[in-house]
């Protein structure tokens, strides 16, 4: 588990102190990185906030993926970092807010965001509504529907608890003491 102080530390060693968006790019979400970065944008267009992003890479940063990213405007209010055994979680429970346009293979990082007390905005998929029912804020995969939800994760406070709530609601139906319990029952009858 991590500290307040160890939240803090986190942030002033990747973003400056500066709270930020997470998105992890691995081979089921690079196809979503230019809609996290125009998103992300619209966000900085409609809002004055210095929240960052920060996108953390599974593998190698692959440059090809962000093509003229030199040019993006808020280029240096995105960090790109490659995911470590050191940072993966740490850099979760640091997040303000943990976006995912990844696979059900990716969705344990869903999971630590939920026990780390992140909220969550996803795919709006089938799977994935199965997998978080009403634990997440859901964004189709397009620049203004993220943005929308990017912005009210930012904006509104009391809906981002309540998200926060439900999460961790989630987490207690569906901890692994829990469903140990309910499979011991079900046998049982």
């Amino acid at each position: 588990m991590f500290t307040l102080n160890d939240i803090e530390a986190i942030k002033e060693k990747y973003t400056a102190g500066f709270q930020y968006y997470l998105f992890r790019v691995n081979a089921s979400s690079q196809a979503h990185l230019t809609t996290v970065l125009k998103s992300f944008s619209q966000l900085k267009k409609w809002q004055k906030t210095s929240l960052r992003l920060i996108l953390l890479f599974e593998n190698e940063i692959d440059e090809k993926l962000l093509p003229d990213f030199k040019n993006y405007k808020y280029k240096n209010e995105v960090v790109l970092l490659k995911e470590t055994n050191e940072n993966a979680l740490a850099l979760t429970a640091a997040a303000f807010a943990y976006i995912f346009f990844g696979d059900y293979k990716s969705s344990e990082n869903v999971y630590n965001a939920f026990y780390y007390n992140v909220p969550v905005i996803a795919a709006d998929t089938v799977s994935n509504n199965l997998l978080f029912k009403a634990a997440v804020i859901y964004a189709a995969i397009n620049v203004d529907s993220l943005a929308l939800q990017l912005q009210l994760i930012y904006k509104n406070e009391i809906y981002k608890n309540q998200l926060l709530l439900k999460a961790a609601m989630f987490l207690t139906r569906f901890n692994s003491n829990t469903a140990s319990q309910k499979f011991i029952e079900i046998v049982s009858n």
